[in-house]
């Protein structure tokens, strides 16, 4: 009888501290594991980008599987949102170090996320008492919180729900606050797709032309002069988009597919 009491009140403190989430995102500034720049999310926010965060443990099953699963579904908003959307991973706890976490992701496939540890502030702001906890934030300056999940989203209510969030953050999130005419830029990428180089034509002033993956992270940034090779032999297979600035400051995506 008292360990079923134990056990009842345990649940119920799980369901409240997954119910009681924040509405308004916590802020942190931290340095990626793989690159090290530093972000602030905040900033990040501030700049229109809506980010998909995966807090996550080690020995952790469903964070292996909730993580393949946002991968495939953030591989096709790259597509139709291109540069909009970041995704980062972040270590739960403050125990575990880059070198560990970037082991992690690299044995499971996760060579597109940004990295970060020291989570354990978040996961106790959040309210999270479970892995992986998977939060999506938007909404510019007002820094929202529109999705908050405990455990794997393979089902496909799971998934529902998450993308139905995911496009309500972005519909809420003006991406062309700052761009003037986004669709002036008109660019041609050959051969798409492409193993080696890309060869970028354009009749505007190119001043930058900045590859993304999947996730929004920044792969290869270059100066752009209209017609411009990029050499992309480093970059994992998969989809990317170029982000063109003009020198009138207009802005164009174009999205090509890397072999």
């Amino acid at each position: 009888m008292m360990k079923n009491l134990i056990t009842s009140l345990l649940l119920l403190t799980i369901c409240s501290s997954a119910s009681s989430q924040a509405t308004v995102a916590m802020d942190w500034t931290k340095t990626d594991c793989v690159a090290g720049n530093t972000y602030n999310l905040f900033d990040v926010l501030n700049s229109n980008k809506v980010v998909v965060q995966e807090y996550v443990m080690m020995d952790c099953a469903p964070c292996i599987t909730a993580g393949n699963v946002l991968m495939d579904l953030l591989a096709d908003y790259a597509i139709t949102n291109p540069g909009e959307i970041v995704a980062y991973q972040t270590a739960f706890d403050n125990f575990t170090d880059c070198s560990t976490l970037s082991e992690w992701a690299t044995d499971n496939g996760f060579t597109a996320t940004t990295l970060f540890t020291m989570g354990d502030d978040e996961i106790n702001y959040y309210g999270a008492m479970g892995m992986p906890t998977i939060l999506i934030f938007g909404g510019g300056e007002n820094h929202t919180v529109y999705y908050y999940h405990l455990g794997s989203i393979s089902s496909a209510v799971s998934q529902e729900e998450f993308t139905t969030a995911l496009d309500l953050a972005l519909a809420e999130t003006d991406y062309t606050v700052g761009i003037e005419n986004t669709l002036a830029v008109e660019n041609i990428i050959s051969p798409n797709p492409a193993v080696d180089v890309i060869n970028i034509s354009s009749a505007d002033n190119v001043l930058s032309y900045t590859i993304i993956d999947i996730t929004g992270k920044t792969m290869i940034t270059t100066t752009g002069l209209g017609n411009t090779q990029i050499n992309i032999s480093g970059l994992t297979p998969g989809v990317y988009s170029v982000i063109a600035k003009a020198e009138n400051g207009t802005v164009n995506s174009t999205f090509f597919v890397k072999q």
